[in-house]
């Protein structure tokens, strides 16, 4: 799991995983999830301070004191009016995760051919050992030439 910002602002996040459709599934539910949890802790962060706020504001006498008051209320009531109205709460997703045409890894056709090659290459150098050495093979057994 990857995650860079740009010097733009923007946020790049990747997943990498042997099957592009479980990729795509796990980044969009950390997406999901992030916004969520944001979405909930900022929206009880608000509904605290409203409380907060209309519970003291019954005690401030003075006009300038109460207009400052009122202009936090309207900011918290903002706050909880833009998460409740969007899903996108943190992140605002401009490309959503897709699944790649092709696999970026593993590359099965490579380790096959490569798996192939590499045990015939130690098959004939083990024969050619054993038979440099005077050896024969008889019923998996391993004689000595005489």
């Amino acid at each position: 799991f990857k995650v860079k910002m740009d010097k733009d602002g923007f946020i790049l996040a990747t997943f990498s995983h042997s099957s592009p459709s479980v990729a795509r599934e796990i980044l969009e539910w950390v997406i999901n999830d992030i916004n969520l949890n944001m979405k909930v802790s900022a929206s009880s962060d608000a509904i605290e301070s409203l409380k907060f706020l209309e519970k003291n504001i019954v005690d401030v006498d003075s006009k300038e004191i109460r207009n400052i008051f009122y202009s936090l209320m309207q900011e918290q009531i903002r706050i909880k009016m833009l998460t409740n109205s969007s899903s996108e709460y943190v992140f605002k997703i401009i490309d959503p995760p897709f699944k790649p045409q092709q696999k970026y890894r593993p590359l099965i056709s490579i380790i096959v051919f490569l798996g192939t090659f590499l045990s015939a290459f130690i098959c004939i150098l083990f024969l050619l050992i054993i038979d440099r050495n005077g050896y024969e093979i008889k019923k998996l057994r391993l004689y000595r030439r005489s």
